[in-house]
């Protein structure tokens, strides 16, 4: 009878007080007793009444421990769980009184046929919603199943009896729950169809009786989820115990799926659906930020179109690690923390896709930990400063107050700061936003970092002679501890780019020498180092346990071993090629730790055109190719041109006889040239290359033979911007950690420099009017840059020329200065001399490319221009990403 099933000393009936609740009427009845439907007579609204079984009530043991259960489960407050509002006894009488969760139960929705996608996809995020929060507090359900989901009239999802598996458990070591003892309560069907029920979403641990955790509740929400789309039961049977071989022993029939069932969807049933727990998907957070991000974006292959591209399944087993292949790859751009396992019925699919960002030069954008989003410097106004974007993002968000962002981004261990370097200390900003704060004081100079797992900060000073060297920020630390000076420069050896290891001692750095560069391992605090493999750039660690770095232009990826982090087998190639700076090692390269990855291939093409004066185009000069700068000779025969090298970073000088169409090779070496001048005569290059450590300057002759060093190297950048019409004076801009650039001047014959214009400003690209009178130059003295003038050689007071902007000025003749300013104009202005005044014109515009951008441009005597260009966006970086390249 009633009586006995319920508990009490007498049966319940309908209008029965319970305490303060009014019994109303039945709504269901299972193996664990009966619910009711009552009203609570204190606060005026209804409840849920579930009665306790008699045997449950009359162990003490038992009881003491639901009591304790039961608080905790009370404790859980979330729009999609059923919150419980007491335990309490009345008449001999024990039950809970719940929420009265009012709409269908899932399991009488899906006797009438599955949901529509988009519902299903609904329901599914906020069944994860739910677990997510229940996880969050260590609660775990271990009885999900559509009998437990209802969703209201309203939409709104919610689910009953978390944790009351456990409570109600015979077995407090195990916790778990009996399939014959399920607490969920539903007047859908017999006992013993309630018994098959939940056996049907049991796991495979649960169902041989082992202890289980959040990953069995994967399980079943993978099991629900399969059963929305398709309206059969994943595993069914006559019995229970068919049901639970069929749990043990037989794969989901994933032909049942409709052909219409999202690519993404599919990954996650079958990450969810794995028998083995360790392979499982382990935290309902990563099925949510999934099934969200599939809703708000397309199909990444179809929202790309020819941009994303899917590469061909992987055919070779070695070194094959599962990553983010099943997550929602190109667009969402992140993946699941758990794929780290190789998972053999799982399709291995790589996704690339491409990706464009307004930018601030070419810089490298930094991927988060957990690759769901990335830092990146970009201009705002007529500042850089550092922004925050999500790949399910249209675009990215400003983090105010980083103007004094110098370069170097990086981010914390656990992805909630950036940090960043100003010219004289480490900074850290919130992504969530906030004002930076200041890390620890470092020396000025250019300067690379990285984030250590216990939160010290290994910072590599460069450019600064006084205090090169590597220091380490520690936590309340004011100032940097300096851990190690460079070698000296005669010794031709540099150590730089350190790059911490997961246990935050060990690190990896670059060590260069004579040319000859290689990847070595150590730890803070020892002497010891060990040669891992040669490289030609920077490594990155990232990537649960590899080495990325480029090789002959190539990026590559190579294994290391979890405790020793040695090299595991011969390295994997990911792409022909990757954008890398030779003089200093710099890759434009970011991974994540789940191997998200972002990288540029630095593909340039440029090209070389004739315009005149009234900036109308007259056609090509050369063909295009990738060149880093261009110098017209001043008699406007010959071109000097840098002619990159993709697969080794570097450039060499080219000159190229524009009347005859002959091309000759002045250099060939394994280093970088770049930023060339002419003598006047036009049979002498200055230019900068960097054999031994920073870009220093160099002299050739256009007709061959040895290059020879202008000035005695110092640590400094050096770049070449002027050759005077006298022949006796080069003029060059040299890094300063101070003042960031100055103008300096040598002897045409080499010696030691002499300072021309140094303030507490950048000063840069200073060029000399043809009768040796006037000084034009770039400075950010105003915050951005502009053209000034001064005399040159002698005193007197400098004056601006440019109106909103402008660099790279050059002389035609002595009155008139060209300039280029922002929107890839080319800009001219008359100057009016008499005497010792000078009076300057407006500046006018000659030439305006749209929808290119200029990257230098050359005057011909015969008036004639030069412009190198490249078709494509100003100012917006081309990044691939990569996602799931196992």
């Amino acid at each position: 009878m009633i009586g006995s099933a319920e508990g009490g000393a007498r049966p319940i009936q309908p209008g029965q007080d319970l305490l303060h609740y009014r019994i109303v009427e039945k709504i269901g009845e299972g193996g664990m007793g009966v619910v009711w439907k009552a009203l609570d007579t204190d606060l005026e609204r209804e409840v849920a009444i579930k009665i306790l079984p008699q045997q449950f009530v009359a162990d003490a043991e038992r009881l003491a421990r639901f009591e304790r259960e039961a608080k905790l489960l009370a404790s859980l407050n979330h729009p999609n769980i059923a919150g419980v509002y007491g335990l309490h006894t009345a008449g001999g009488v024990r039950f809970l009184a719940m929420e009265l969760v009012q709409g269908e139960d899932l399991q009488k929705r899906l006797a009438r046929g599955p949901l529509a996608m988009d519902d299903a996809m609904d329901v599914a995020v906020q069944i994860a919603r739910a677990l997510e929060a229940a996880q969050t507090q260590g609660i775990v359900h271990r009885d999900l199943k559509p009998a437990n989901i209802i969703r209201g009239d309203n939409g709104t999802v919610k689910v009953l009896d978390f944790g009351l598996a456990k409570a109600l458990s015979p077995d407090p070591a195990s916790g778990e729950a009996n399939p014959s003892l399920s607490p969920t309560m539903t007047s859908a069907g017999t006992v013993a169809g309630m018994i098959l029920g939940t056996a049907a979403y049991m796991s495979p641990e649960q169902a041989r009786g082992r202890p289980t955790d959040a990953r069995a509740d994967l399980w079943a929400f993978g099991a629900v989820l399969m059963e929305m789309i398709t309206g059969k039961q994943v595993f069914a049977g006559e019995t229970v115990s068919d049901i639970l071989a069929s749990v043990l022993k037989s794969e989901p029939d994933w032909d049942l799926l409709p052909a219409d069932t999202p690519r993404p969807a599919r990954r996650l049933l079958r990450r969810c659906l794995r028998k083995d727990a360790d392979t499982r998907l382990h935290h309902p957070a990563d099925a949510r930020i999934e099934i969200e991000a599939a809703r708000s974006r397309p199909d990444p292959i179809e929202m790309a179109g020819t941009a994303a591209v899917a590469t061909e399944p992987l055919r070779k087993p070695t070194l094959q690690w599962v990553l983010a292949a099943i997550a929602l790859v190109a667009v969402i751009g992140f993946a699941l923390r758990e794929f780290n396992r190789p998972d053999p019925t799982a399709e291995k699919v790589s996704y690339r896709f491409d990706l464009r960002y307004a930018t601030a030069g070419r810089q490298r954008p930094e991927i988060s930990p957990d690759g769901r989003r990335f830092a990146y410097a970009a201009i705002d106004g007529d500042e850089q400063m550092l922004f925050v974007r999500s790949f399910s993002e249209e675009a990215g968000r400003l983090l105010p107050g980083t103007s004094g962002f110098t370069g170097g981004v990086f981010w914390s261990p656990d992805g909630s700061s950036l940090g960043y370097f100003s010219e004289d200390s480490v900074e850290r900003i919130s992504i969530e936003g906030g004002p930076p704060t200041t890390v620890c004081k470092i020396p000025g100079g250019w300067a690379s970092g990285d984030w250590s797992s216990n939160g010290s900060i290994l910072v590599e000073i460069a450019t600064n002679p006084d205090d090169n060297g590597w220091y380490l920020c520690r936590q309340g630390n004011a100032a940097a501890e300096k851990l190690e000076r460079p070698l000296p420069l005669e010794t031709g050896q540099l150590k730089s780019w350190p790059a911490f290891l997961p246990d935050g001692d060990h690190f990896v750095f670059v060590h260069h020498l004579n040319g000859i560069r290689q990847a070595v391992l150590t730890r803070l605090g020892s002497g010891n180092a060990q040669a891992l493999f040669p490289t030609d750039t920077q490594v990155i660690v990232g990537g649960d346990g590899w080495y990325l770095f480029a090789r002959k232009g190539q990026l590559l990826a190579q294994r290391f071993d979890p405790e020793t982090y040695l090299p595991l087998g011969d390295p994997r190639t990911l792409a022909e090629r990757v954008d890398m700076f030779e003089p200093n090692a710099r890759v434009i390269l970011s991974v994540s730790d789940q191997s998200t990855l972002m990288y540029q291939t630095g593909e340039t093409t440029v090209e070389l055109t004739w315009f005149d004066r009234d900036g109308r185009e007259l056609g090509p000069a050369l063909e295009s190719g990738e060149y880093r700068s261009s110098a017209l000779s001043p008699d406007g025969r010959l071109l000097a041109l840098h002619s990159n090298d993709p697969r080794s970073g570097t450039s060499d000088l080219w000159v190229h006889d524009l009347e005859r169409g002959l091309p000759n090779r002045l250099t060939n070496t394994a280093w970088a040239e770049f930023r060339s001048v002419w003598s006047l005569d036009s049979r002498q290059i200055a230019y900068s290359a960097d054999p031994e450590g920073p870009p220093n300057l160099f002299v050739v002759g256009i007709d061959g033979g040895t290059p020879r060093k202008l000035v005695p190297m110092n640590g400094m950048v050096q770049y070449a911007t002027d050759w005077t019409s006298d022949g006796k004076t080069i003029l060059f801009m040299m890094s300063d950690p101070k003042t960031s650039s100055d103008l300096w001047a040598v002897d045409a014959g080499g010696g030691e420099p002499r300072e021309l214009i140094r303030t507490e400003f950048s000063e840069y690209e200073g060029v000399v009017s043809p009768d040796g009178r006037w000084l034009a130059y770039g400075s950010r003295s105003s915050g951005r840059s502009e053209i000034y003038l001064q005399p040159f050689g002698g005193d007197g007071p400098r004056q601006r020329v440019s109106v909103d902007g402008g660099w790279s000025p050059k002389w035609d003749g002595d009155r008139v200065l060209f300039f280029r300013a922002p929107d890839q104009k080319l800009m001219t202005v008359e100057l009016a001399i008499d005497g010792d005044r000078l009076t300057i014109g407006k500046p006018r515009t000659v030439i305006a490319l749209d929808g290119q951008d200029m990257n230098d441009y050359n005057l011909h005597p015969d008036g004639r221009i030069l412009i190198a260009h490249e078709r494509r966006d100003q100012g917006i970086a081309d990044t691939k990403v990569m996602v799931g390249w196992d």
